[in-house]
């Protein structure tokens, strides 16, 4: 082990493997460009170690399989690499060797270095149209508005039962004090008046016995009549203010109005709360109920404002509208799908974790040309996507002069549909290599010097030249109007119900007369 600390100044063979932006190695007007983090790892690994490395680049297929930066898309590349490290043509292979794709039994990776993010690139606005109301409900998830609605629903039968109780509550407390002050005002009023108490009582049976006779013989007994009715109408008067004296927070108003309340004004008062809409109290001033509408109206105060910020952000920045941005919306879509074939071997080794990822790897085809040629057609929006690392996918958008000046005419995808740690080095089994170049990783790595490399070389989304100013759109509020139009149609054939129902009766009215 003391032996490969100090190599002298050996020569190695060293096979690379091209992927830019992670390792970029080729020959340009007759100089070397070197660039990522595979080749500042090797420059570092090599200077510790004092061998010489021997480049070696695998031979492709057709020298017509390079591109400009030296990416070779010939089909068997990995087991070119696997192959000749196996039979030890070369001491080692540097670059960015994915998990997924050069698992060996003959080869070891040495220690992870990066993670790579695999995901599709689409035509821009490629997906299905936004809907007219997704401005206005993606505020909150689905559950947030389940739960909105449950509380909506069950504050509208709290509030209605308990108005009710406290109404039965009220009419019981009435009309126990209305009994007993009429008892005892008449007892008073027949104490003093003993001749006009029994006169009541004869008429009352007189009445019952003799009516007609009363009525036809008698001329004062109409008058009496009138003035006993009048009595009594001063009686009730008077235990009316003797009920509002004994209990004042008790009136008649207040029981003629509790009796009128229903569940359609409950409902309408909630709606009012939730809105924010100014409306008369008709649900009751009892304390009960002030605390019932006090929690509500702070529960409405958090969420109303949420969903304003929420919607004002929506209407003066709105999403990104008809993306694809997940696997399942790429299959709906029926694009093609194409690209290198070590593309379509990840997927076929990561479908275990997904399903759909089965049914996109039976439709990958090969693209048998440049990678800059298929971001090309991707860019012209001819039905065509592609499987890659973001970094990759980017990096060519970036250095390719028509897309610098429409980035946003190709769309990647946010998230990363398949993950898989990469190293940088590649050995034979049991290779002498392995442990020094290991622990020289491990404290590069450990110092945070490969995670500098890695985000100087990650390729940055180009920002659009075009204003960054968005205009309200009318397809953002079309959903207002929507609303609006379906109740004034609403409005008009309820009208016109009216205006018939009125016509029906008035000449009913008319026939009976």
């Amino acid at each position: 082990m003391s032996k490969m600390k100090n190599m002298h100044g050996f020569k190695i063979k060293c096979l690379t493997k091209n992927k830019p932006p992670d390792s970029v190695l080729y020959m340009a007007d007759n100089d070397w460009v070197s660039s990522g983090l595979g080749v500042n790892l090797l420059r570092e690994i090599y200077q510790k170690m004092n061998f010489t490395p021997d480049i070696i680049f695998p031979q492709p297929d057709s020298p017509h399989n390079v591109d400009r930066f030296g990416y070779d898309i010939s089909p068997n590349m990995n087991s070119l690499i696997i192959g000749a490290l196996t039979i030890r043509e070369v001491d080692l292979a540097f670059g960015v060797f994915s998990h997924l794709l050069y698992q060996s039994p003959t080869t070891e990776f040495s220690t992870s270095a990066a993670e790579e993010c695999f995901t599709f690139a689409v035509p821009a606005n490629a997906g299905r149209p936004p809907s007219i109301w997704s401005d206005f409900i993606n505020e909150f998830r689905p559950m947030v508005w389940f739960l909105l609605g449950v509380t909506f629903v069950v504050n509208v039968f709290v509030w209605y039962l308990a108005t009710k109780w406290q109404l039965s509550k009220d009419s019981r407390i009435l009309s126990s004090h209305l009994g007993e002050d009429r008892r005892r005002i008449l007892v008073s009023t027949t104490q003093s008046n003993g001749d006009t108490g029994n006169w009541c009582g004869n008429v009352v049976r007189t009445s019952g016995t003799r009516m007609l006779n009363a009525l036809v013989t008698d001329a004062t007994v109409p008058l009496k009549v009138y003035n006993m009715h009048r009595k009594n109408c001063v009686s009730n008067a008077q235990t009316l203010l003797a009920c509002r004296s004994r209990n004042p927070r008790i009136t008649s108003k207040d029981s003629s109005e509790d009796s009128k309340i229903t569940l359609e004004q409950v409902i309408f008062f909630e709606i009012a709360l939730t809105l924010g809409i100014p409306m008369l109290n008709k649900v009751g001033n009892r304390w009960l109920m002030r605390f019932l509408v006090i929690q509500y109206v702070f529960f409405c105060l958090i969420t109303s404002q949420a969903y304003l910020g929420s919607l004002g952000s929506f209407m003066t920045y709105p999403d990104e509208k008809g993306q694809i941005n997940t696997p399942e919306e790429l299959y709906d879509r029926n694009l093609k799908l194409t690209g290198v074939l070590q593309s379509k071997r990840i997927l076929e080794r990561a479908f275990s974790k997904q399903e759909i990822l089965k049914k996109l790897s039976k439709r990958y085809k090969f693209y048998s040309g440049y990678y800059d040629d298929l971001m090309l057609d991707i860019h012209h929006g001819r039905n065509t996507s592609t499987f890659a690392t973001s970094r990759f996918l980017q990096f060519y958008i970036n250095n390719n002069h028509i897309l610098k000046n429409n980035p946003d005419s190709i769309y990647l995808f946010p998230k990363c549909t398949v993950t898989s740690y990469s190293s940088p080095f590649l050995f034979q089994k049991g290779s002498p290599f392995i442990d020094p170049i290991n622990k020289i990783l491990h404290r590069i790595i450990e110092s945070g010097i490969t995670k500098k490399w890695y985000e100087s070389s990650t390729p940055r989304k180009m920002v659009s030249k075009r204003d960054p100013v968005h205009r309200l759109d009318l397809s953002q509020i079309l959903g207002v109007f929507v609303i609006l139009l379906m109740l004034l149609g609403i409005s008009m054939v309820v009208f016109l119900l009216e205006l018939v129902t009125h016509s029906y009766y008035k000449r009913n009215e008319n026939n009976n007369l």
